[in-house]
């Protein structure tokens, strides 16, 4: 498995067409080579074996990784040194300067939210001015979905990993009927198999839930439905438009109408991860729920008018301002994306999820090509605009509660205008 890695370090890089960029020497005729301290505090995307920890998980494939020959990026050929410096406890974000510099940390694992503040704060370096002549075949390696919630401006990180929306489902409720999800569902197809699949008891309370299609926000139902918030070009609301309604009263019906799904939330989560009754047949989540002690399998979204499917990526490197070696850093930083790709849930690199199947060999044919599908249809997991954010958040509330759609998209729309008005100062 180790040997396999590295072999997709060396041929993600290669495949990109990555040449490497060489690293300083101290004098002619004598070899420096400069250690590169890779700061980890990020591993939500992970994906170690089950009996190992992610710090002993990732020493392991760096230790194998630095033996490793054949890799152009890696450490053998491109001649530095790599470590690891990991920080297991979560701190506060005011000691990371301090951390940073207390550990000579060069390259630092982050998230998205954490990437663009650091890069404006001048924590982190724009990659832009390294890339040269590989930036454009590096930047075409990574789906643009994932590439571009590393960027405000400039470029701060790489992505490690991708997290497409998933309908997640439950195997043991689809032995006869109604048959498991596929490629081919479509709405209709979602709500026919949530009422067979939901089960109430004699009291009428609810024993096992249908599907849970908004753990994850309705980003989805607008998408799907060739529709969106507010505009990103004029700011102007566009909830009031026949596609948005239409997808609004889609969920709306699924609350209150078919009663498919439960309507609450705050405590969404407990229905999922800790459920009174039987657990959920069918869930909308980014992360495998595979991976808790239900057995679920993944399909791709039933789609609506278009296929359009919320992503997101949870970790990507970044290179810390202070490093005082950039270029060994930069290829340090190339090497670890390509290693890494094996070693996450989902890859961000195209390449790699062309070969998914390799790399995650516990997923079924029909897995892969759901996840390659909808790699293929990905699209930014939330809207950069706070004004939508905000209006979607208020429409979430009142679906809920169950008011009328043409309420609900007035309302929203005048939540937009608020958060316009106010320059986003908005009372909760």
């Amino acid at each position: 498995m180790l040997s396999r890695r590295t072999l997709i370090g060396s041929t993600a890089a290669l495949a990109a067409g990555i040449s490497g960029v060489g690293c300083s020497f101290s004098a002619p005729g004598i070899v420096s080579e400069p250690e590169v301290n890779w700061g980890v505090r990020y591993v939500a995307g992970l994906n170690p074996p089950v009996d190992m920890m992610p710090e002993p998980y990732l020493q392991q494939t760096l230790a194998t990784f630095a033996e490793d020959e054949e890799n152009p990026l890696g450490p053998k050929r491109a001649r530095y040194t790599l470590n690891l410096k990991y920080q297991g406890e979560p701190f506060a974000q005011a000691y990371l300067v301090e951390w940073m510099e207390s550990n000579e940390i060069d390259l630092l694992t982050v998230d998205q939210w954490s990437t663009i503040g650091l890069g404006e704060e001048g924590i982190l370096l724009p990659l832009d001015q390294f890339t040269g002549a590989d930036g454009p075949a590096l930047m075409q390696s990574f789906y643009p979905v994932v590439l571009e919630q590393y960027r405000r401006g400039e470029l701060y990180a790489l992505p490690l990993d991708a997290l497409p929306l998933m309908l997640n489902y439950h195997p043991p409720y689809f032995r006869e009927e109604p048959l498991p999800p596929d490629g081919s569902w479509d709405w209709d197809d979602l709500v026919e198999s949530a009422a067979k699949l939901t089960k109430r008891r004699d009291d009428g309370t609810v024993d096992r839930w249908g599907v849970i299609p908004h753990f994850n926000g309705l980003w989805w139902a607008l998408w799907q439905n060739g529709a969106v918030a507010v505009d990103p070009d004029t700011q102007v609301c566009r909830l009031q438009e026949p596609a948005a309604v239409e997808a609004l009263q889609f969920v709306h019906d699924l609350l209150h109408t078919h009663r498919v799904t439960p309507t609450v939330e705050e405590d969404l989560w407990k229905l999922v991860f800790q459920p009174l009754g039987q657990p959920p047949a069918m869930i909308y989540a980014y992360h495998p729920m595979h991976q808790n002690y239900n057995p679920y399998r993944v399909a791709a979204l039933p789609v609506g008018k278009v296929q359009a499917v919320p992503t997101w990526s949870s970790m990507g490197i970044g290179i810390a301002s202070r490093t005082k070696h950039p270029e060994a850093a930069y290829t340090a930083l190339k090497a670890l994306v390509g290693l890494m790709q094996a070693s996450v849930y989902v890859p961000a690199q195209k390449e790699a999820v062309a070969r998914i199947a390799e790399l995650r060999p516990e997923l079924s044919p029909e897995e892969v090509v759901a996840y390659q599908h909808s790699m293929a249809h990905g699209r930014e997991w939330h809207s950069r605009f706070g004004a939508a954010q905000y209006a979607m958040h208020e429409v979430w509330k009142m679906l809920i509660r169950g008011d009328d759609v043409a309420t609900i998209v007035n309302q929203g729309c005048s939540h937009v205008s608020e958060y316009q008005r106010t320059g986003g100062n908005v009372r909760e």
